[in-house]
């Protein structure tokens, strides 16, 4: 297993070698493309790790990694399988909460902060607010 220094000490090495631009891993646990960006508020792009403000991550499973250091980015990579896991544990409770929304009769005020609960909760998971629930009165 990779500690966190060896994964940044590598992602270090991958985005020196880029050119402080945009590099793209394969994770081992399931095939996902993921990108690391090193951001900062500058015009185009970084020319050293000083400059770099936020590493922004893109994950097609997991859309809310990303952090200011790269010990940090390292720490998310090395524990991606884990947060799969934790992923799908919580995309099962919001199908349950979408049941409960979309089927058991409830008065209006509960059904607003329920949905509100359900909204921030799969904005967390999804990286989107949900489009697609209906309420039933």
């Amino acid at each position: 297993m990779m500690t966190i220094e060896k994964t940044a000490r590598e992602l270090r090495r991958r985005i020196k070698a880029a050119g402080f631009r945009e590099i793209t891993l394969t994770m081992a646990c399931n095939g996902d493309k993921v990108t690391v960006s090193p951001c900062y508020s500058g015009c185009g792009t970084p020319a050293s790790f000083d400059q770099v403000e936020y590493y922004l991550i893109y994950s097609p499973s997991l859309p809310w990694l990303g952090g200011d250091t790269l010990e940090s980015v390292a720490g998310q990579l090395n524990s991606y399988s884990k947060r799969l896991k934790e992923a799908e544990v919580e995309r099962e409770r919001l199908a349950e909460i979408r049941n409960k929304l979309e089927a058991e009769p409830m008065g209006c005020d509960e059904w607003e902060e329920l949905f509100s609960f359900y909204s921030d909760f799969y904005k967390d998971v999804y990286g989107h607010r949900p489009r697609d629930v209906v309420r039933p009165f």
